[in-house]
């Protein structure tokens, strides 16, 4: 992907997903601003060098998080009519999870409507949450919200993951699953140089952590 639009991709040694006469591509991601960016937006940034690709990303950067997501808008006129505008004119949807009744109920009738491919673009896994998660009570196992992602891998096209863990969870639900790694951006990453460190004489060993609220 970082080479341009999205071409042929080997899924196994006995299938291949032609995306080759794909040029009008939809995201529909939902919340996350982390995971928009090392999911979409680095792959969105370099698709866009692609003259002939058109990428729409459905994602309002000025107002708050918690209002951000098409799933929380769609009882807005304005809001439903854009998104089925764009996605009447899309060749590709990649949807990521979903949190709500109505977007599922809307993802379905997209594809009752309008035909077009819809593929779920996720990198968690639902069926595997932490008892120690801030928000197990409305996500846990037999929880609505696992209801839904179920409905929602069990509809699509296919299915984009970030991990071989996670195309192995999946395959129950869905025959067409392509691991696509989190995404890096190199006009930043190629830049980087190696810090010079002294010696250290203390002994003592500093560790880095990296992570989230969850």
């Amino acid at each position: 992907v970082p080479n341009g639009r999205i071409r042929t991709m080997v899924v196994d040694k006995n299938q291949e997903i032609d995306f080759s006469s794909i040029n009008k591509i939809l995201y529909l991601p939902t919340l996350t601003r982390s995971v928009m960016y090392y999911r979409i937006d680095s792959f969105c940034k370099y698709m866009r060098r692609d003259t002939e690709s058109s990428i729409a990303v459905y994602y309002e950067y000025d107002v708050p998080e918690e209002y951000n997501s098409w799933e929380l808008q769609m009882d807005v006129p304005e809001v439903f009519k854009t998104l089925e505008n764009l996605v009447s004119k899309a060749d590709l949807i990649i949807t990521q999870s979903v949190h709500t009744q109505r977007g599922v109920a809307f993802l379905f009738a997209v594809k009752e409507k309008f035909g077009v491919p819809i593929w779920a673009e996720i990198d968690d896994d639902p069926y595997s949450l932490s008892s120690q998660h801030p928000n197990f009570d409305a996500l846990a196992p037999g929880s609505q919200a696992e209801l839904w992602s179920d409905d929602l891998l069990g509809m699509v096209d296919g299915i984009f993951c970030s991990t071989e863990y996670l195309k192995e969870r999946f395959k129950h639900k869905c025959n067409n699953i392509v691991v696509v790694p989190n995404g890096i951006d190199f006009d930043v990453w190629d830049e980087l140089k190696r810090k010079k460190r002294p010696k250290k004489l203390d002994g003592k060993i500093n560790i880095g952590w990296v992570g989230g609220g969850n």
